[in-house]
């Protein structure tokens, strides 16, 4: 049975028992609230000064100043009965003084032992959820949201780009409760204006936000109501009046840490250790009321989550999100997208060093696994006048390994001494309607080792952005260039040239320039479609990248020499029909070449979403890929032909609000080739134990049979020679979560990733050119396992091809134990254990017994840490 009859089947046996049920119950309550608002124009709220003493913020608003007339309520539906009265009723309550502005909300329920009191860590979404956002600048395009879940865990957060977006990285210091009543849930907050962004003035106006959840309905109510369908959110709030003689203050604050370390881990038969205490600060320092310096010196990462294993077997690099604190927080001021690729990519700074010496007979290596930062500064804000400035330098230290040798110890330079900058602005007009900006980016390097020369000893990019939105934002037209220049030793622009991302030393493309000491390169977009309004959504883009455009000093591009055109047709509804609460269908069709006007590849996606009233859902997506001229499969050989493929990918998921919470993948890709193929099955589970314990889950299985896998390590007469083979190969990774939250500020997480894969290769095949391959016949192939060579012999018996046994198993396994801490308001203590193991063997192994076999054998790499620092507000 293919895998789209199995899971549709196995998605009517999901759903239906619980439609039955669920529907009732909830089609009684959509015809209860189903009487829908007409004409809700722009909502006021008048603001008072607070009077008397401050509140108490425990979560009840039952303090003197709360009594009093200016508590609004009134909601709206906004799902899933877009437009409609909501189920429960929701009030709430706005004051302020020199410092702060308070909220009060008062959730009524007429159910409230059913109110959901999830607790979570901080920006998770869970349970029951009320809070405000507040658009301080007033421009209609960026606001700053701080919520609050039933059970009290903090959620803030930025729109961005009117509401199409969200950072979720941004933490600032606030206070928060919540609380319990006969028939509701109650929050206070106290924010701080010194939290916000706003300009000089006597009288303010924001714009303004408030919005509840229902968890067990799926049921968002806002005070303003803003259609499902809007393109954006922000432009569309209510207005908030009334702030009059508050000021921006020069606000300093300070966060600095101390932090212990133990690291152990093993060379060779020996258990080695290193001890470290060190220290460093986080400080933020309001230059004007416009703009805010964020620094740090010496930054510490050592809290962060693993990075997720990988086995990458194509000629691509892996992108990984950034997950370092400094560098998450505003990275909106300095993002610059194009497509795929990015102008500026954080994680540049402070990698993993990229020279490794060549160690001797009998010499063993101590290498650091990252670069240290030394300093890093940003500058960020926006104007009255409607500028956003984003400023960053950072410079990251010379890094050395430490080579133990019977000749004597020595060290070798792995990573030079480097400055990063990066600048961006853009300005508004028309209210957010239209927005310019631009970005300049810049590396330099101190190469003084002759090691380090394949490195780039300058690299710049840069580019500019447009985008314009009419129609209440319904529409848009959008337009991005972009450029790049490196500068180095010939060692270095060789390299570039060489690598994945350009492959110049292609016999039919380019003529490899070993002279060169520069390059530079172009690209850019333009693109334009419809975001919302109605039910239809379509777009169309077309973008570009030259053959010398290079951007991975200081951002990421994976495929230069490539010409792309795009559309997506889409059909949305959001309001429920018969059992489906709602519902999407999406085409998407594109299309490849290169500079030469060679034809790459076409591809057509069809995906259909649906979710039933029960809050089960299901996701399925077919594709069709054309055959393909693929540039990058033999690692600067030739283009080679690949046959045309289709894929059938379906999700099914069960009530994310319930106790217990399945989700589903499979996959399915099939090629023409009769032989290449990829599945996939992904189960996912969440354990919701209590309240305060969560235990989730994963399990991928991949099986990949692929007739056309390039061979690295195949020579003919002692020169390099493009090799296919067909691989089997078989992936297994597990992944466990488990989160306990003793009260919302203490918490103690585990994470473990556990990752094995094995692959095998068989028939061979020469590339002659992109017409085809010369098979290797099994019966010439002679392999010798004491130096893990197979030799093919031609006609003669003479040795033709030496290819290095490519097969292998891989087997990771990463985990974090985290203690975290808020003992005061932005202060916060960490208790951390992290540990690695990891190994690769020449062999494979097949069988599911032993992919799923612990990492017990491999010796593991362990940091044990203690890190408290203290925030300080001047």
């Amino acid at each position: 049975m293919q895998l789209k009859y199995f899971l549709l089947v196995l998605a009517l046996f999901s759903f239906f028992p619980c439609v039955s049920a669920q529907a009732k119950d909830s089609g009684k309550r959509l015809i209860e609230t189903d009487s829908l608002k007409k004409n809700i124009g722009k909502r006021i709220y008048q603001i008072k000064r607070l009077e008397g003493s401050a509140p108490d913020i425990d979560g009840k608003p039952d303090d003197a100043c709360w009594q009093n007339n200016n508590w609004q309520g009134n909601f709206t539906q906004r799902e899933p009965r877009d437009g409609a009265l909501p189920s429960q009723e929701t009030t709430f309550n706005i004051l302020y003084d020199q410092t702060n502005i308070y909220v009060a909300m008062r959730c009524y329920d007429d159910e409230p032992h059913k109110i959901d009191r999830q607790t979570s860590r901080r920006d998770n979404f869970a349970g029951d959820i009320a809070g405000v956002a507040f658009d301080s600048y007033f421009d209609h395009r960026t606001a700053f949201e701080f919520d609050l879940t039933a059970a009290g865990a903090k959620i803030d957060a930025m729109p961005l780009n009117g509401g199409t977006s969200w950072d979720m990285d941004w933490d600032p210091v606030w206070t928060g409760k919540t609380a319990l009543e006969d028939s509701a849930w109650t929050l206070e907050m106290r924010i701080p204006f010194n939290q916000l962004r706003f300009g000089q003035k006597d009288v303010h106006t924001w714009g303004l936000h408030v919005w509840r959840y229902i968890n067990r309905l799926n049921e968002e109510s806002d005070w303003q109501y803003i259609p499902m369908d809007s393109p954006g959110m922000v432009h569309l709030y209510g207005e908030l009046h009334g702030l009059k003689g508050i000021k921006n203050p020069r606000r300093i604050e300070l966060l600095p840490y101390t932090l212990g370390n133990l690291h152990t881990y093993r060379i060779v038969d020996a258990t080695e250790s290193q001890k470290e205490l060190s220290f460093g600060l986080d400080g933020k320092i309001g230059i004007t009321s416009d703009l805010t310096m964020d620094f740090t010196i010496n930054p510490d990462f050592g809290q962060v989550e693993a990075d997720p294993a990988v086995m990458n077997l194509s000629a691509y690099e892996v992108y990984y999100a950034e997950k370092r604190p400094f560098f998450i927080e505003g990275r909106n001021i300095l993002n610059f997208p194009v497509n795929d690729d990015l102008l500026f990519y954080s994680r540049r700074i402070g990698q993993k060093p990229r020279f490794t010496p060549y160690l001797n007979s009998g010499e063993y290596m101590d290498m650091p696994d990252r670069t240290s930062i030394l300093s890093a500064i940003k500058l960020s804000g926006k104007t009255k006048d409607g500028w956003s400035i984003g400023i960053l330098h950072s410079i990251t230290g010379k890094e050395e390994a430490y080579i133990t040798s019977p000749m004597g110890d020595y060290t070798k330079t792995v990573e030079p001494l480097t400055n990063y900058f990066a600048g961006r602005f853009q300005k508004e007009y028309n209210d957010g309607s239209t927005i310019f900006g631009g970005m300049l980016n810049g590396v330099h390097r101190n190469l003084n080792s002759e090691d380090l020369k394949f490195l780039n000893r300058n690299a710049f990019n840069g580019g500019f952005d447009f985008r314009h939105r009419w129609n209440e934002k319904t529409y848009y037209f959008e337009a991005k260039g972009i450029f790049s220049h490196i500068a180095g030793d010939r060692k270095a622009l060789l390299l570039t040239q060489t690598s994945p991302v350009h492959y110049f030393q292609r016999q039919d493309k380019f003529r490899l320039d070993s002279t060169l000491t520069s390059l530079s390169g172009h690209g850019g977009s333009i693109a334009a479609g419809k975001e919302g309004g109605g039910n239809w959504r379509f777009m169309a883009d077309f973008r570009w990248r030259s053959a010398g455009l290079e951007l991975n000093d200081l951002g990421y591009i994976r495929q230069a020499d490539l010409l792309r055109q795009s559309s997506m047709l889409g059909y949305v509804v959001n309001k429920p029909v018969s059992i489906i609460r709602n519902y999407s269908a999406y085409l998407n069709e594109s299309g490849d070449w290169d500079y030469c006007g060679n034809f790459l590849q076409s591809n057509i996606a069809l995906r259909l979403n649906a979710q039933l009233l029960n809050n089960y859902g299901i996701n399925y997506r077919l594709t069709r890929n054309s055959e393909a001229l693929d540039t990058r499969l033999l690692r600067g050989g030739p283009a080679f032909r690949l046959p045309s493929w289709w894929e059938n990918a379906c999700t099914i998921y069960s009530n994310r609000a319930a106790k217990f919470v399945l989700e589903l993948y499979g996959r399915l890709r099939k090629s023409n080739d009769g032989i290449s193929k990829v599945y996939e099955y992904s189960p996912y589970l969440l354990w919701r134990l209590s309240t305060a314990f969560n235990l989730s889950t994963s399990f991928s299985y991949v099986g990949n049979k692929d007739a056309f896998q390039y061979v690295y390590g195949a020579y003919m007469d002692g020169s390099k020679a493009f090799m296919l083979g067909e691989i089997n190969q078989k992936t297994l990774s597990m992944v466990l979560r488990l989160d306990y939250y003793i009260t919302p500020e203490l918490s103690i997480q585990y994470y473990a990733n556990s990752f094995t894969s094995s692959g095998s290769y068989s028939s061979f095949k020469a590339i002659n050119n992109r017409a085809g391959y010369r098979p290797i016949p099994e019966w010439s192939l002679k392999y010798y396992p004491e130096i893990g060579v197979y030799f093919a012999t031609n006609d003669n018996g003479d040795a033709e091809y030496q290819i290095f046994k490519p097969d292998f198993t891989s087997r990771q396994f990463r985990s974090n134990l985290v203690l975290r801490w808020e003992y005061s308001a932005g202060s916060t203590f960490y208790l951390v254990w992290s540990q690695g193991r990891s190994a690769y063997l020449g062999e494979d192994n097949f069988s599911l017994s032993d992919l799923m076999q612990g990492h017990s054998d491999i010796y593991p790499d362990n940091i044990f840490l203690i890190k408290v620092n203290h925030w300080f507000s001047f």
